[in-house]
């Protein structure tokens, strides 16, 4: 009886344990879910990286202000595979109507939409103005660099971390979290330059990137597009 008792005993200690894994389980899904980047938060008014060709571009935004052709140098053709951008430029500003642009970084464009020679689809694109349209995570032009940390779904201990580094004015460059050799779906910041100029990157696992520029405390620029890109 004893024997069959302990059975019992350790029958239901199985059980026990399997839910107490199986709970442990979905929370750490729930909490990866907050902190991983995905591929369908990285859109501007339905046009999506990787998806989107020029003549949907023209269907939902009309004609843009104007459209640069640039030559890719040879030295570089060889890494990346295309010998010209073509920038689709919407929203071109004015040296008397910067407004919350630093000239640090000015940018002659609010939006602009780059694709890349033989490849048919959206390949990056930059915002450089404030905007009335949805943003990822609804960051914008313009925003306070705490309000950008309170928008990303970032852990408090973390958001402490980037204002503790940007007081210090040290040079410095950290993970988000993630882990740079082995996880394609992290998130990295840097700093320098006594705290005014911070890059905060979050790359998702399929390799698509939200990277905010922030310089003097306030959103500079937003670039959407593929990881490991040059800005």
């Amino acid at each position: 009886m004893a024997i069959a008792f302990r059975k019992k005993y350790v029958k239901y200690f199985l059980y026990l344990l399997a839910i107490i894994l199986l709970l442990s389980s979905c929370k750490t899904s729930k909490n990866n879910d907050l902190l991983y980047l995905e591929d369908h938060e990285l859109t501007y008014r339905g046009l999506t990286i990787g998806k989107t060709t020029v003549e949907e571009l023209l269907e939902t935004l009309g004609e843009p202000a104007r459209i640069d052709e640039e030559k890719t140098p040879e030295r570089v053709v060889l890494n990346i595979n295309y010998r010209r951008v073509y920038n689709y430029i919407y929203d071109v500003q004015s040296h008397n109507s910067i407004g919350l642009i630093m000239l640090d970084n000015w940018s002659p464009y609010g939006v602009n939409f780059v694709f890349y020679e033989g490849y048919l689809t959206l390949q990056r694109i930059y915002i450089s103005k404030i905007l009335d349209y949805p943003t990822p995570y609804g960051i914008n032009v313009g925003d306070l660099i705490e309000n950008v940390l309170d928008k990303l779904p970032l852990k408090p201990d973390m958001k402490q971390n980037i204002s503790d580094h940007m007081k210090s004015g040290a040079d410095y460059t950290g993970l988000l979290y993630g882990n740079w050799s082995d996880e394609t779906g992290y998130g990295s910041f840097s700093i320098r330059e006594s705290g005014r100029c911070v890059d905060i990157e979050l790359v998702t696992p399929t390799g698509l990137e939200l990277y905010i520029i922030v310089r003097n405390h306030l959103v500079n620029q937003i670039q959407i597009g593929y990881y490991n890109v040059a800005k």
